[in-house]
């Protein structure tokens, strides 16, 4: 069952319009008239419906019933804050798993080691709107601005992990309400940054034997945590 995204979808919809872009992505998948979707708004609400062609990029849609609320998300609040690359389509790749593996909260990180500095926020915005829509989520991940080690140290998690060759195996932390990764960008943290992390009292995971690279080691100790 495809699934769209409409923000002003609300829990007194009972018919609904799809145009724009949403109405176009119906009619290149081909949605037959009649045929069952899913709605989300991007909020914690989705619902199931059905829908009806009118014309060329409209649709309207029938609401059978609603999921659960906050369905397709994780019980605990997870967090990955990155290392902005120098490959766009490297960058991407991580936000677009990052948000099928559950985070809530993605935050490029301008670290020293950074060869990049900006990001073009509405193309970031976009990807995680289609991988909510592929992986049926009902809240679109919060993408922020980039932003120092320092200023994310402001946001407070119960447990913040650091992905660290030289650290320990991994611990799941199975009580926390809230986990936030770290990841270097090419090259890592630098030493100051690492002596500014270590004063966070961080926990730091060994994902592997080999050096991984930043994407590798992002999607790795996401897929960990997103079990707990």
């Amino acid at each position: 069952m495809e699934c769209i995204y409409l923000t002003e979808l609300s829990k007194n919809s009972q018919i609904i319009k799809i145009t724009a872009d949403e109405a176009r992505h119906l009619r290149a998948l081909r949605i037959k008239d009649n045929e069952h979707i899913l709605i989300t708004n991007g909020s914690g609400l989705i619902c199931k419906a059905s829908v009806i062609r009118e014309k060329k990029d409209e649709y309207v849609a029938q609401i059978i019933n609603f999921l659960d609320e906050n369905y397709g998300e994780l019980s605990r609040e997870l967090a990955l804050g990155v290392g902005i690359l120098q490959d766009r389509e490297r960058f991407e790749m991580i936000l677009e798993k990052s948000v099928e593996l559950g985070v809530s909260h993605f935050f490029p990180l301008i670290t020293d080691y950074s060869q990049k500095k900006s990001l073009n926020s509405s193309r970031l915005q976009a990807k995680a709107v289609s991988a909510m829509k592929q992986c049926k989520r009902s809240r679109l991940p919060k993408i922020y601005e980039p932003l120092s080690l320092q200023e994310i140290s402001m946001f407070q998690f119960e447990k913040i992990i650091l992905s660290d060759e030289n650290g320990e195996k991994p611990n799941l932390p199975q009580l926390c309400k809230s986990v936030l990764l770290l990841v270097g960008p090419e090259g890592g943290f630098s030493q100051r940054e690492i002596e500014y992390l270590n004063k966070l009292n961080i926990e730091k995971w060994k994902l592997g034997n080999r050096r991984l690279r930043t994407e590798t080691a992002a999607i790795s100790g996401l897929s960990l945590l997103s079990i707990f």
